[in-house]
């Protein structure tokens, strides 16, 4: 776990960028007014940082930042959020230099719709993760479906059929703001979406997460501790210039956990313990009768042929044995 190290000193209303070393700013007050950028009329939260009450947060330790700013909705949930936090960051973010003094509000509810549907995503992998939901042939449809509606949620375009791939499925981010920015951030194809959701799942929200993180940086620093021992601290510091950047980093932390590929039928499944081999149940049980006809078959070579014939005992329905290596 990357360790943050606060500085915390007295920040000045003025600032609008900080590094990880410092709170980020939290204006005395937020209103939402209309600009204009290239012919268009745009909506925008905007700081009053001459209203009392002017403070900070410290974003990376704040427990619920991530849940937050998913249930943000429309416009006056918004300004509660940034009232607490602060403005996302929009310039900062994006570098555009196009002129804005806030954060755009549909800009800013999208990627809210973005969190919000990803933390369903994540709801939906835990119930996979601790048993609560079986993870087969018959469950992967549904599962789908599930995380599908998802998508859909965070306004994503997706899975949809391309006429000259017919097993392609292509997801496309929302557009941006202003016209010019309408580009897809990125197209993932995926040719096994019904029959692998959880894995199509992870390649689109990990991709959503490196496109959002891939600003912050990490440096070896050393930190005095003011202690009676006058301890003397190394560790890694995070940098980042965008709250928007650190919710996505915290998200991140959601998806923690390990994956793997099944070794039976290729899905990935998230793994409750280290010694996950196989997605379910019954793909360790595949695994086992084939490898039990393997030992009865080698058997039956050694002893010149007169070994059992037909199934002899393969194990069935194995109880709780999605964690055990197959024998």
């Amino acid at each position: 776990m990357i360790q943050h190290f606060l500085n915390k000193t007295k920040v000045s209303r003025e600032v609008s960028h900080l590094l990880a070393n410092d709170p980020w700013p939290v204006a005395g007050s937020y209103h939402i007014e209309t600009q204009t950028r290239q012919r268009q009329r745009i909506r925008v939260v905007v700081p009053d940082w001459r209203a009392p009450g002017a403070d900070a947060c410290w974003p990376v330790l704040e427990p619920r930042l991530v849940e937050d700013f998913g249930a943000v909705r429309d416009e006056a949930s918004l300004l509660a959020f940034t009232k607490r936090y602060g403005l996302l960051g929009y310039e900062e973010a994006r570098r555009s230099g196009e002129g804005l003094n806030g954060d755009p509000v549909g800009w800013a509810l999208g990627h809210a719709r973005i969190i919000e549907g990803g933390l369903g995503i994540l709801g939906i992998i835990s119930d996979v993760r601790s048993g609560r939901v079986k993870l087969d042939d018959h469950s992967s449809l549904a599962l789908a479906r599930a995380i599908e509606a998802q998508f859909k949620k965070m306004g994503l375009r997706g899975p949809v059929e391309e006429p000259m791939l017919p097993k392609l499925h292509v997801v496309k981010l929302p557009p941006e703001v202003l016209p010019d920015k309408d580009d897809l951030a990125f197209s993932i194809g995926f040719r096994d979406w019904e029959c692998d959701p959880i894995g199509c799942a992870y390649t689109v929200l990990t991709t959503l997460i490196n496109d959002q993180i891939k600003a912050i940086n990490y440096k070896f620093q050393s930190f005095h501790r003011v202690t009676p021992e006058a301890e003397h601290k190394f560790g890694l510091e995070l940098h980042w210039n965008a709250l928007l950047h650190v919710v996505y980093w915290r998200f991140a932390e959601r998806l923690g956990g390990e994956f793997r590929q099944c070794g039976h039928c290729g899905r990935v499944f998230p793994m409750r313990t280290g010694r996950d081999r196989y997605c379910s149940p019954s793909c360790l049980n595949v695994i086992k009768c084939r490898n039990y006809r393997a030992r009865k078959r080698q058997k039956r070579e050694k002893d010149g042929g007169n070994g059992e014939h037909g199934n002899g005992g393969c194990p069935r329905n194995p109880q709780a044995g999605q964690s055990q290596d197959s024998k």
